[in-house]
């Protein structure tokens, strides 16, 4: 929890891009390149938290 709310669970491109200190470009690439698996919720694309902090721990294990 943070500031009382729940922690979040997805975040957008826009917010996996500052989480992981990189640009939005780079989160796209990762997705082109099958390191990161985003979900779609009625069309948009939201990124997973836990899968961001396991890219940030573990790096791109057979990533490009």
């Amino acid at each position: 929890m943070l500031n009382g709310e729940p922690d979040a669970l997805l975040m957008t491109q826009a917010q996996a891009a500052r989480a992981m200190n990189c640009s939005r470009f780079t989160v796209r690439r990762l997705v082109a390149d099958g390191v990161l698996h985003p979900v779609s919720i009625r069309g948009l694309l939201r990124y997973r938290v836990a899968e961001l902090k396991s890219l940030a721990e573990h790096g791109a294990k057979g990533g490009a």
